[in-house]
């Protein structure tokens, strides 16, 4: 079944039924990455940053622009290779859309308004089994969540125009896709479009891990919410992260660790977006020492 997709521009994206070049090569060029993503998961398992489809690749994912259709400008895309696609993107993007379509107020909490919680979770915490290590290991799962994040990102570029301070709720950008009785009208307006980046942007903190290592550098910063931010380098990657310590007390107690070769350990969450974090080199936030 060749699988059908279709964008709507309605407003001032549209007038007079046209839409300039530069809307439409945005639009495109993000739904395509959108659907590059879905089949380098299916192809490799994984999409990794910056990850894109081989030229040999590429016939597999095309979507074809097919004749522009009557009214509000409306664009047919068709790939004939997957016929899961539709349903697939369906699902990833239903639940933060319906989110984001929802009147109900978004509960979003700053990170530094995460820490006390956080503090408290890692304090009755064990070691075993919440270890660097151990988030390494669990690295389907990660590779999942990547490209999850990966591809909402691509759907929110692609609304973005809609953002605008030019652009009212009258401009609409409606993404279509799916079959059957899966097939589904997203539509985005300013007020959707503002509320969908909000929440596939979100930082919030992940799991509360034990780190082991050294701390290469502590500084006082004078942006955003942590007061200071200190260099870590892992024993177990051998790779450097950025520390974000939330307090004066916290950052005076690593400060007898720095410029060391003493190897420590501490409790700290990483910092996700949408739920993503890089293990290896993502940054992380400071919460207390484990136990004697």
């Amino acid at each position: 079944m060749t699988q059908r997709f279709d964008l709507k521009f309605t407003g001032k994206l549209a007038p007079d039924n046209k839409i300039s070049a530069r809307t439409l090569a945005h639009s495109l060029q993000h739904v395509q990455r959108a659907i590059d993503k879905l089949v380098i998961y299916e192809q490799r398992g994984a999409v990794r940053k910056y990850a894109t489809l081989a030229n040999t690749e590429y016939a597999a994912a095309d979507l074809i622009v097919q004749q522009f259709e009557e009214g509000s400008i409306r664009i047919p895309l068709l790939n004939e290779t997957y016929v899961w696609l539709g349903e697939k993107l369906s699902g990833i993007l239903h639940d933060p859309y319906e989110e984001a379509a929802s009147e109900q107020a978004l509960l979003l909490t700053s990170l530094d308004a995460q820490v006390p919680s956080a503090v408290n979770r890692a304090s009755h915490k064990k070691a075993k089994g919440n270890t660097q290590v151990d988030l390494i290991e669990d690295e389907k799962q990660r590779e999942h969540e990547y490209y999850i994040a990966a591809t909402l990102q691509e759907i929110n570029q692609l609304v973005s125009p809609l953002r605008s301070s030019a652009m009212t709720d009258k401009e609409t950008i409606t993404f279509s896709m799916g079959s059957g009785k899966q097939r589904r009208d997203y539509r985005f307006n300013r007020r959707i479009a503002k509320r969908f980046h909000q929440v596939v942007s979100a930082k919030q903190f992940g799991p509360e891990t034990l780190y082991t290592g050294t701390l290469n550098g502590l500084n006082e910063v004078r942006v955003g919410k942590f007061p200071y931010k200190g260099q870590f380098k892992s024993e177990v990657t051998n790779q450097e992260m950025a520390l974000w310590i939330p307090t004066e007390q916290s950052a005076q107690e690593l400060n007898k660790y720095n410029i060391s070769d003493t190897i420590f350990s501490f409790w700290a969450a990483p910092i996700t977006t949408y739920g993503v974090f890089d293990e290896y080199r993502g940054d992380l936030v400071f919460l207390a020492f484990p136990h004697e």
